[in-house]
């Protein structure tokens, strides 16, 4: 059930800078190691953006509410199965 779907991610997602120092491609790992920080410091700066000014009733509005109501009745729907 797990090798195909693992096998078409391995194709979509980006290779790793150690697989290409390996294969001797500094080059290609220098090019995939600066895109994997740009990656990360745009995560980083989206993330501070979302928390900036956020307080703590602001965990039950919008997504965040959403989030709660599913975490809080996983409980109940196990206690229903049985």
């Amino acid at each position: 059930m797990w090798p195909v779907p693992l096998s078409v991610l391995a194709n979509i997602v980006p290779e790793l800078p150690w697989d290409a120092v390996r294969q001797r491609k500094l080059g290609l790992a220098r090019n995939r190691l600066f895109r994997l920080i740009h990656q990360g410091l745009h995560t980083n700066e989206q993330e501070q953006m979302e928390i900036e000014g956020a307080g703590m009733i602001d965990c039950f509005r919008g997504t965040n509410l959403h989030r709660i109501e599913i975490i809080s009745n996983i409980p109940l729907m196990q206690l229903h199965d049985h």
